[in-house]
């Protein structure tokens, strides 16, 4: 093996577990957060972190507290079942990369791992952009706050007691996932791009 070809296949078990790390991350830390008083945010381990400001404090909750929240608990449920899912296979992927840099086997069969995952990874960023928002409106019927127009916007929101001025979209672990997701294309096509250059 060429030692520019070695060099190539350690950068791209690199990539594959710094993607590992990141979606280690977007379990554990909050997947979509809303603004107003204060801060609500979601994360995948069916959990809501309330923040006020006036007065002061944080209270975490499991979903199943909230009256109502059933279809964004199931929604954050899948999204974490297809994170999951992903990061086994991101484990594969970096598994398989590590066997490819001690000669072990062909990189094809990483290249095909990162595929599969980049597919895996980026599943449960469109799920919730699509279905966290219909299933936080249906908590909002129940409870009597506004319903929002998609996964990220702001705008006036009727709340009970009173309305408010608020921002709400993707949190920390969501962007976490969106790094994973870049980090294997760049594993993908990290070493593709030298199989094209003409010698």
């Amino acid at each position: 093996m060429k030692k520019s070809d070695l060099n190539n296949q350690i950068l791209e078990a690199a990539l594959n577990l710094l993607a590992l790390i990141f979606l280690i991350l977007a379990v554990f830390t909050p997947s979509w957060s809303i603004r107003g008083f204060g801060l609500a945010e979601f994360g995948l381990l069916q959990t809501v972190t309330i923040t006020t400001q006036t007065p002061p404090q944080s209270v975490t909750l499991p979903l199943e507290a909230l009256s109502g929240a059933e279809a964004l608990a199931s929604a954050f449920t899948v999204t974490l079942l297809f994170t999951l899912v992903g990061l086994a296979c991101i484990i594969a992927t970096f598994v398989l990369s590590v066997i490819s840099v001690r000669g072990g086997i062909s990189i094809k069969y990483v290249k095909i791992a990162e595929a599969v995952a980049s597919i895996l990874v980026v599943l449960p960023l469109m799920y919730s952009v699509v279905y966290v928002p219909s299933a936080f409106n249906q908590y909002a019927k129940a409870s009597g706050a506004s319903e929002l127009a998609g996964f990220w916007g702001y705008g006036p929101m009727d709340v009970p007691g009173g309305r408010l001025q608020g921002i709400w979209g993707a949190g920390f672990g969501w962007y976490m996932d969106l790094t994973a997701f870049m980090l294997l294309i760049l594993a993908l096509f990290s070493t593709l791009t030298e199989r094209f250059k003409t010698p």
